[in-house]
């Protein structure tokens, strides 16, 4: 079982890439275009984060096909299913749902570790972490604090259409999640009526962060709507790439 799966709604969908056959092969003819002139890297990110996501569209009902990359560089999925895509060194995930009371989703995980003290500026008001490690969190808040801005980067991206500023949000603490709250206007008008649910995980080795998008008037039943895994290790009471 995921980390992920412990973050979104229970009709989430989550594949991991476990095989390394999943980072060499499996791209259909419509997808290698994307990766023609990529380096050995970004081929093998490419690769089995298409692996990961057709698993998942798959255990839905879906039949195999290409999953293109948009015009902003986004994964595009069937337009009733919501998804996203995320990688870091040696680990890619994908997760789907059918959109209903569901929205949007976006999932990010990093690797729990330092980030440069300049990166970490451009990424959030000194407030944010202050919060954070007050807050008693455990590890490396910063780079929380990114990955929690990454995931609903990724989820409101459907709805923006848009560059979106990492200070344009700022985010909190919130018993072991988070809430996410909007300071710009402009963002918080085109995200209107929308609850924004922001969930985090982790296992020694990487922070997981997924988020998602709800009718404002349904986000007391998605409270409790979230299955849990005995894997969480919460003991706390530049752009984010949408095409991963």
């Amino acid at each position: 079982m995921s980390i992920f799966d412990s973050l979104l709604p229970m009709d989430a969908v989550v594949v991991e890439a476990r095989s390394p056959e999943w980072w060499e092969s499996g791209l259909l003819p419509e997808e290698l275009r994307y990766v023609a002139r990529a380096s050995d890297k970004r081929r093998r990110e490419f690769t089995a984060g298409r692996n990961c996501a057709r698993a998942a569209l798959a255990r839905l009902g879906w039949p195999s096909a290409a999953i293109v990359v948009g015009p902003d560089r986004q994964p595009i999925f069937p337009s009733t299913v919501c998804g996203s895509i995320t990688h870091t060194s040696g680990y890619c995930a994908a997760a789907v749902i059918q959109k209903d009371e569901v929205h949007s989703i976006g999932i990010d995980a990093e690797f729990d570790m330092p980030m440069e003290d300049a990166v970490a500026r451009m990424i959030m008001i000194p407030q944010e972490l202050a919060k954070w490690y007050a807050h008693g969190y455990p590890s490396h808040a910063e780079v929380l604090v990114f990955s929690l801005k990454e995931a609903f980067y990724k989820a409101a991206f459907p709805f923006c259409r848009r560059h979106i500023g990492f200070k344009e949000v700022v985010v909190h603490p919130a018993g072991q999640h988070a809430h996410i709250e909007l300071v710009s206007p402009r963002l918080a008008d085109e995200l209107t009526g929308l609850h924004i649910v922001a969930r985090v995980g982790r296992d020694g080795q990487r922070i997981y962060c997924a988020v998602f998008l709800i009718d404002r008037l349904r986000n007391v039943k998605w409270d409790a709507d979230i299955r849990t895994s005995g894997n969480c290790q919460d003991t706390f009471s530049p752009t984010a790439i949408l095409d991963t």
